[in-house]
């Protein structure tokens, strides 16, 4: 087998379209939980990649110091590492804020987010405007202990860095056997529903999915295959060509294995691991996911896989796949189609662009020349700023009737179009509905109050009278208007008209 040479193109890793697709498999993912995706199973999984972006961060970074060592303290470090996310991150907040009007999270709930610490508290976590951001609560957590997990890290031997990462996918498992234990139910999670934070159980499963605590061997394991790949580097193959041979078969091979068996995963229902919803985000899929990450970055010296090098011209999408995934919420806000297909993505990849170029450019260039000064100048102004916009919208709105559509991730309030029939008058008030068949039934009732002032010997008697009717409807709805009313509250029509219900006879 003729091996060539190692190029200059080997000395960057070729991680830029990996992270722009797995960027676009979590867009998929969140369009999946809003019915918005079309169904396709594989659009469940999105919510996967984002370990694997904890683990690209601390392989990266600790690949870097290896060949580059700055011995930097955890401030300094915390500092530049910060203009990598912090600028898109305080727009995409901005703007986020202004779309929220009244829907906006109580401001204490603003000022957390605005000094990325929504993940710590499992109360908002989920409340947050760009909840997806969450991870990033954690990367600068992880950040702040790099330094001194670097010097750690750094000279662990062959044996030690094994027994660490075999630790770091087998520890984890205890996230969910203590909490089966406790409940003595395995799916003891799936009491939890998005949004809702009821009691202990649901702060569990909100920790377990979101906490920087439980993700910090994802983050751990990257630094370890980091100083795996530079162990596996220095070894002497000169004398043994055999090994030097195995040892580029298993390299070219790791990336496409680990993407198979993702697949695998994300196309067939049987090969999903147990307990999916929290497992795949903590421990299971991390050995696939870690061949995928040594399989495109290869060994130091050597060339590049033929996977890697295939990606290599695409590395210029890594600038772009943070933008795409921080601007993934605003996009689905603004646009204006029913259809979250092609035309939405183009849309959303044009915007992302534009962000990269117009925003987290020219902020690189201002944040270096005061990085330390800039890690707490530019938060706290951005606090101020989102004070100022959600005092702004409070006071605009304070004679203002509610919206009429309320959306977040964990419910739906629409404000129904209802019309009584006939010449009866007053307010339709407690609605209700359900799904028979193709039809939307709903149920209210028509209410109206009436008072009567009189005086007599003994004073003044006020009389109120209470009417109430109970009104019924339908309205026929097919597969595609079920989805969109589900999916974002729309009504076909400008109105659904009720009548009174006559009795049983």
């Amino acid at each position: 087998m003729v091996v060539p040479a190692a190029s200059a193109a080997s000395t960057r890793f070729s991680f830029g379209l990996a992270r722009y697709a797995a960027s676009l498999h979590v867009v998929l993912g969140h369009l999946h939980a809003r019915n918005l995706s079309g169904g396709a199973y594989i659009c469940c999984w999105g919510y996967t990649w984002v370990p694997w972006f904890f683990m690209l961060s601390g392989f990266i970074l600790c690949a870097a110091e290896i060949k580059n060592p700055r011995q930097e303290s955890f401030v300094d470090y915390v500092a530049r590492r910060l203009v990598t996310i912090y600028p898109v991150y305080a727009f995409g907040l901005l703007v986020a804020c202004c779309l929220a009007n009244l829907n906006a999270p109580s401001a204490w709930v603003l000022v957390l987010q605005a000094w990325l610490l929504q993940a710590w508290l499992p109360l908002i976590t989920e409340w947050g405007l760009q909840m997806q951001c969450w991870f990033l609560s954690c990367l600068v957590v992880y950040w702040a202990l790099f330094p001194w997990l670097f010097r750690t890290v750094s000279k662990l031997t062959l044996h030690q860095v094994l027994f660490a990462m075999l630790m770091a996918i087998m520890v984890p498992v205890l996230y969910l056997v203590v909490p089966d234990l406790f409940y003595g139910n395995a799916t003891w999670y799936e009491y939890h529903e998005w949004g809702h934070m009821r009691n202990s159980t649901d702060a569990l499963v909100v920790m377990l999915k979101f906490h920087p605590v439980c993700y910090f061997h994802v983050f751990l394991f990257g630094m370890l295959l980091a100083r795996f790949r530079v162990i596996l580097s220095e070894f002497e193959f000169k004398n043994q060509p055999e090994y030097q041979k195995v040892l580029g078969v298993v390299m070219e091979l790791l990336a496409p294995l680990g993407y198979a068996g993702l697949m695998l995963v994300f196309n067939v229902p049987v090969a999903s691991p147990p307990f999916a919803k929290l497992s795949a985000r903590i421990f299971a899929l991390l050995p696939l996911q870690a061949a995928v990450v040594m399989g495109l970055a290869g060994l130091e010296g050597q060339a590049q896989p033929r996977l890697a090098r295939c990606f290599s011209p695409f590395n210029f999408l890594e600038s772009y796949s943070y933008c795409l995934y921080v601007m993934q919420f605003i996009c689905m806000k603004v646009w204006i189609g029913k259809d979250f297909g092609l035309a939405f993505f183009v849309f959303l990849i044009a915007s992302a662009a534009l962000v990269q170029i117009l925003v987290q450019k020219p902020a690189e260039t201002l944040w270096k020349v005061s990085p330390t000064k800039a890690s707490w100048r530019i938060p706290a102004a951005l606090c101020v700023v989102v004070l100022g916009i959600w005092m702004f919208t409070r006071w605009q709105a304070s004679e203002v009737a509610l919206p009429e559509l309320v959306q977040r991730d964990g419910y739906l309030d629409r404000r129904l179009p209802l019309r009584v029939e006939g010449d009866d008058e007053g307010a339709i008030i407690n609605p209700s509905i359900t799904l028979l068949g193709d039809e939307l039934v709903l149920a209210a009732r028509l209410h109206r109050r009436s008072s009567r002032l009189t005086h007599d010997q003994r004073g003044a008697v006020l009389e109120e009278i209470w009417h109430s009717k109970i009104l019924l409807g339908s309205l026929t709805l097919s597969a595609e208007s079920w989805q969109r009313f589900h999916g974002g509250g729309h009504i076909p029509g400008d109105s659904i008209y009720l009548r009174p219900w006559e009795g049983l006879g």
